[in-house]
């Protein structure tokens, strides 16, 4: 149902400044997040973070495979 996608979509980021595209050899590029692709995803993480009713901070401990933030009254 979705195959064929990643690269279209990789493209799309692409075009609207959001990823850089790199050459790792004659047929293999490699992708990284743009500051404008940061920003967005921060954006994103913000508002899902606010939906769950989390601080920002303990989702950046979460994501970087830290240990959990715990809230008072967290046994």
């Amino acid at each position: 149902m979705y195959h064929g996608r990643l690269y279209p979509n990789l493209d799309d980021l692409f075009e609207k400044g959001l990823v850089e595209r790199g050459s790792v050899d004659k047929r293999t590029n490699s992708y990284a997040l743009t500051d404008a692709g940061r920003d967005l995803l921060r954006g994103r993480i913000e508002w899902l973070a606010d939906q769950a009713g989390l601080d920002v901070m303990e989702v950046d401990h979460r994501l970087a495979n830290t240990e959990p933030v715990t809230k008072e009254g967290d046994d």
